[in-house]
């Protein structure tokens, strides 16, 4: 409990991150969130599920990060928190596992941005929005 107390404490030093590299972890962890949206064609009632499906989304991702900070901030020293970006994986007691599950959660990332930028930019063709896109309307949205 003392560890956490410390990594609470503020320690400014020429180390210290500034708010948009802290907002740049942050983020990342809702751009697959984000893909939800992109398959809101596929529900049966998207003005319900969408909300309910993003505030959901966004509620469980904080809660995961926010205990996964206090957990790593309870068992790690502020220096290795601050110069090690894989402290993480030392710390996992599998970490060959949080390095699969790591590059697994990126390629899935990536497969929902290729399954839905397509759909987008479909959906933005049929409605004639941007008409140099028309002839991308062409197909089943």
């Amino acid at each position: 409990m003392a560890l956490i107390v410390l990594n609470l404490a503020l320690m400014y030093n020429k180390y210290a991150k500034t708010f948009f590299t802290v907002f740049g972890v942050f983020f990342a962890n809702f751009l697959g969130v984000l893909a939800g949206v992109n398959m809101s064609d596929d529900l049966r009632d998207p003005q319900l599920s969408i909300p309910v499906g993003e505030l959901s989304a966004i509620a469980v991702s904080s809660m995961i990060i926010l205990s996964f900070i206090l957990l790593l901030g309870s068992l790690v020293n502020r220096a290795y928190l601050i110069c090690d970006t894989l402290i993480a994986e030392k710390v996992s007691y599998t970490g060959f596992l949080y390095l699969i599950g790591l590059y697994v959660s990126s390629l899935s990332s990536t497969v929902g941005t290729l399954i839905g930028t397509p759909r987008v930019i479909q959906s933005i063709a049929s409605e004639g929005i941007i008409p140099i896109l028309n002839p991308l309307a062409i197909g089943v949205c």
